[in-house]
């Protein structure tokens, strides 16, 4: 039916709660910032109070009642009842405080911030300077309710291959038999119409096309590793109106079957019985696909099962050297060889592919054979049988080369790094490539530096393991630099998280190193890591970024999750907060916008507060003189407009555009970064802090305004003015001074700043002037009285100046205070001079970044 199809529009295949994707995929996990769990329990410690508030009220009031049962009127109670019904009377004045106090707990709060934030992850969309010119993409946010906790990221977590790197590769270097060839220095330009190769060896391209007698037994072990590369590989060919394009998994695969085209043979596709064609010599060769045992970060291997056109059974395996070298028999020749040639090449920073064959007879593939068919149809447990199954064909093998790829790095990696490193931030690298290829990538992005002393861990056993730890930890804390690096493998890291015991001592490790490298870790390992981070160090903010699906569970893990749009497909950026295009991004992401956007969000929030206990500070020392009555001391239009239209725009107009110092500022100055790391914008002690400074300001206008309007006959009738004038008057002073407070806290005062902060209090002074109008309302009017009255307005102007300069006395007490201490701390630390490495083992990295079964997405149309 397909062959006579022309057209498809859609096909649902593994499909279902019991599909791969399925059974692998978890529950999305709802991120909230630190900051927000933060504010959610001061707003039950302030629940609590505002409790105990109206209980002691409520008590005040009844006790009150008990001694003056005669003034039960004005509390609108029945006299006659009020001995039988105590509780009753206890329990309406705690709800009525509790109504009176209800501000405390600013409810306008969670409106407000998700504005503010929603705003602020429109301009990060919109920041030029992140705007992918060749991709035509522009960042986009997710998850806009974290953009406070990137100004407080103390740990970076980030994948290597097209994180750091490009993942663009270049086919570089060969090694055959115990020949290498290839040079790190090559530059050419794509030939033959073939991208993805940049390899030059004359001598092999001789030995290869045009070999002497001497050279026959060097020309086929040659043409053998070419047609080994161009039938090892998952590729699918796509022929679309004449022209043909890879689809490829991986770009490494791409790579190596471009190299084996541009040696000769070209993977053409596959015909309808699934036989492989190669083009050889302009001759098509056919080549029948028995199995394929695909890849995935357990394996770190890939093997294809072949007829030969001689009928002999191949299998050819590629993958990690120390996997494939596990399984080599005792008749492979060149390991030592080609083991050197794959350190020289993780030296320099090349993905490294070991290359081994074995010959299975009829008789054996035919009951392997069985073995694997049943276990692809097994319902339970079918990857690993399927495992299982290669693991009994996998073994025996012949050594017969290797390969090496380059993959550049990103524009501004190393000084993005070295920018974040400057800051304080703690930076790991967690990739699928050796030791040395890791190192040799550290090096080139400045992750580490000649000064940096290595520390490697890579034993095999429970023992050697916790023996490194401890050396480890002895000698960093022997040692008085900061230039310390870890350099962790994968089984390392397998034995460490099994023992309680190792993973303490590898948890008080990692805190005094800046620099972690993992390697070999599989896309578990890295969602393991970042959780054992944040749980052993809670305060600290995780960021982890990447680009592959590989990524995606050490993404959801940390508090932030950045997926790069890379040639691995979406599946990152789709599971993370953020996603960028490139990784030089991050600079601009955490120390432009989520450096500001911590600082302004955590003003909103402790603002938010802070007014509201200026507003209710009054209300509540009211009830000293009115017997603990709950009466209200402000008009309740008023009252009800405070958090809605009188205090409400010019914080969000702060939370969006105000800015400490310039973009250029901050991204030169990584200092700047601390701050928010800290804690310093919010904490404990910077939120009560607030909550004081809110409520020691309403008790100085409340009782100013209470004494100075007492005392003075202020009326025109010589009298003094009434509780609902002194009620709006204090009412008046809490606008002015939540809005002033804005206006003085601004860094960058803009025509925007002033005309909001001034127009909300004319709103105000509009609305109370239109309430006072109504002989409706108790406050008729005052406006005039207020605000005409000389001595009104001179008693406001004081009062107003007096509270803001105090609070400006205060602040700059305090930031003298902690110069003086931090001044008499500093101490002059011995630099030691740096040492060699206490473990270096001769590794080298690979190359795979593929999983089994998802959609081939790197595609190349660059031959016909």
């Amino acid at each position: 039916v397909l062959k006579n199809t022309e057209y498809i529009y859609g096909i649902a295949t593994y499909t279902g709660a019991e599909s791969k994707i399925q059974m692998n995929s978890s529950n999305a996990k709802t991120k909230r910032s630190i900051m927000e769990a933060l504010t959610h329990k001061q707003i039950i410690i302030i629940f609590v109070i505002q409790l105990s508030i109206s209980l002691v009220c409520a008590l005040a009031g009844l006790f009150w009642l008990l001694i003056y049962p005669e003034a039960s009127s004005v509390f609108e109670f029945n006299e006659d009842k009020m001995t039988d019904s105590k509780w009753y009377v206890t329990l309406k004045l705690f709800s009525s405080w509790l109504l009176m106090t209800v501000q405390l707990v600013p409810l306008s709060l969670l409106i407000t911030l998700e504005v503010v934030r929603y705003i602020q992850a429109m301009y990060i969309s919109w920041d030029a300077e992140m705007y992918d010119q060749k991709l035509l993409i522009q960042p986009s946010v997710q998850t806009s309710n974290l953009n406070e906790e990137l100004g407080r990221v103390s740990y970076i977590f980030s994948d290597k291959t097209g994180t750091l790197t490009c993942n663009i590769m270049d086919f570089r270097k060969m090694a055959v038999g115990k020949k290498s060839y290839g040079t790190s220095k090559a530059n050419m330009a794509p030939q033959l119409g073939i991208s993805n190769v940049n390899f030059e060896s004359q001598e092999f391209m001789k030995i290869l096309r045009h070999p002497d007698e001497k050279d026959m037994k060097k020309h086929r072990k040659a043409v053998h590793l070419s047609l080994f590369l161009s039938l090892c590989h998952t590729i699918l060919v796509e022929e679309n109106k004449g022209v043909r394009s890879f689809n490829a998994a991986s770009p490494d695969e791409l790579a190596l079957v471009n190299a084996a085209k541009y040696f000769s043979h070209e993977f053409v596709g596959r015909d309808e019985d699934g036989n492989i064609i190669i083009k050889h010599n302009d001759k098509d060769e056919k080549y029948e696909l028995l199995n394929v045992l695909e890849f995935n970060s357990t394996r770190k291997r890939m093997s294809v099962i072949v007829r030969m056109p001689d009928k002999r059974i191949l299998l050819l395996c590629k993958g990690a050297d120390n996997v494939i070298y596990q399984r080599l028999n005792g008749a492979s020749k060149y390991k030592a060889e080609v083991q050197s040639f794959l350190c020289d090449c993780g030296n320099e920073g090349l993905r490294t592919l070991a290359l081994a064959e074995k010959e299975i007879s009829e008789e054996n593939y035919r009951e392997w054979n069985q073995r694997f068919i049943a276990a692809a149809r097994a319902v339970n447990g079918r990857e690993k049988k399927i495992e299982e199954v290669a693991e009994l064909i996998e073994k025996d093998l012949l050594l017969i080369g290797a390969t090496a790829i380059e993959d550049k790095l990103q524009d501004q990696v190393g000084e993005t790094i070295d920018f974040i490193k400057q800051a304080g931030i703690k930076f790991w690298v967690l990739t699928g490539d050796k030791i040395e290829t890791a190192i040799n990538i550290a090096f080139s992005c400045k992750l580490l530096t000649d000064l940096s002393i290595k520390y490697i861990i890579d034993g095999v056993e429970s023992e050697d393991v916790f023996e490194q730890v401890k050396k480890c930890d002895a000698e960093i804390k022997e040692s008085m630099t900061d230039k310390n690096a870890l350099i962790l493998s994968g089984d390392a890291l397998t034995i460490a998280m099994k023992h309680s015991a190792i993973t303490q001592a590898l948890v008080n490790l990692i805190k005094q190193i800046p620099v972690v490298i993992a390697c070999r870790v599989s896309q578990k390992q890295k969602a393991d890591i970042v959780q054992l981070v944040r749980n052993n160090y809670k305060e600290a903010v995780t960021l982890s970024i990447g680009d592959g699906a590989n990524d995606v569970n050490m993404i959801s893990a940390a508090h932030v999750g950045i997926g790069i749009r890379g040639l691995e497909g979406q599946q990152a950026a789709r599971a993370s907060d953020y996603a960028v295009t490139q990784f030089k991004h991050m600079k601009n992401l955490l120390f432009a916008h989520g450096r500001e956007s911590t600082r302004r969000n955590a003003y909103t929030i402790c603002y938010c507060f802070y007014k509201n206990a200026l507003l209710v500070t009054p209300n509540i020392l009211f009830a000293l003189y009115s017997a603990a009555s709950a009466q209200a001391l402000y008009n309740e239009w008023l009252y009800q407009l405070y958090n809605t239209a009188f205090t409400t725009v010019p914080i969000v107009w702060y939370a969006v555009f105000d800015k400490e110092y310039e973009r250029e500022e901050l991204l030169s100055q990584p200092k700047h970064f601390e701050e928010g790391r800290k804690g310093t914008y919010f904490s404990y002690p910077v939120f009560w802090r607030w909550m004081a400074y809110g409520a020691l300001q309403g008790l100085m206008i409340h009782f100013a305004t209470l004494y100075t309007l007492s005392n003075n006959a202020s009326s025109s009738y010589g009298i003094n003015e009434d509780l609902y004038f002194m009620g709006n008057f204090v009412f008046t002073l809490v606008v002015l001074i939540a809005n002033l407070k804005i206006l003085a806290s601004h860094y960058t005062h803009t025509w925007g700043s002033s005309f909001f902060i001034f127009g909300t209090i004319a709103v105000y002074y509009l609305f109370y002037y239109l309430i006072s109008t109504s002989t409706s309302q108790n406050i008729y009017g005052s406006f005039s009285r207020i605000f005409l009255n000389p001595v009104h307005l001179s008693l406001q102007l004081l009062l107003v100046v007096s509270i803001l300069l105090m609070e400006v006395v205060i602040n700059q007490g305090k930031t003298l205070i902690v110069r003086y201490y931090k001044s008499i701390k500093i101490a002059i630390l011995k630099q030691k001079e740096p040492k060699t490495d206490l473990r270096r083992q001769t590794t080298t990295g690979f190359a795979f970044s593929q999983e089994p079964g998802h959609t081939p997405q790197i595609t190349t149309q660059d031959f016909k």
